[in-house]
């Protein structure tokens, strides 16, 4: 996160994850991590996340625990309307 003009700030970045295709309606973007950082005037700092593959599952219709393989994408940015940031792929249960 870069600040490259202006006075100290802070920004709070946000990581949405989206499942491309799956077996059931799930919101469009999930919010997984967000943090509130401080940038100092023309500086920059680095925010590391991880997203355990456990969070980017859902209760079946049996009530069990279930995280599908596929495509997940992921978006980084101030809100919801983030850009794409990469794409991550589970390929088991």
């Amino acid at each position: 996160l870069t600040n490259a003009a202006g006075p100290a700030g802070q920004e709070v970045v946000q990581v949405y994850v989206r499942q491309k295709v799956g077996s059931r309606s799930r919101p469009v973007r999930q919010l997984h991590f967000f943090q509130k950082v401080e940038v100092a005037a023309g500086g920059e700092t680095t925010v590391r996340f991880s997203i355990p593959v456990r969070s980017l599952g859902f209760h079946d219709d049996q009530a069990r625990y279930r995280v599908e393989p596929g495509e997940y994408e992921i978006y980084v940015g101030s809100d919801s309307n983030a850009t794409l940031g990469a794409v991550a792929r589970i390929t088991a249960q």
